[in-house]
């Protein structure tokens, strides 16, 4: 379901986020390169 306020999503795709937000948070990741790459896999921020 979405809506202009909200999305609904999947508890696999909360686990896959909270792993990725962990991964960034850990300092293991260059954050400019982590854009980088996302403009690459055409990522969006909404």
């Amino acid at each position: 379901m979405q809506s202009q306020r909200m999305r609904l999503i999947g508890r696999s795709r909360i686990d896959a986020l909270l792993a990725e937000q962990e991964i960034g948070q850990s300092g293991v990741i260059d954050p400019a390169k982590a854009i980088e790459a996302g403009k690459l896999l055409g990522a969006e921020a909404t």
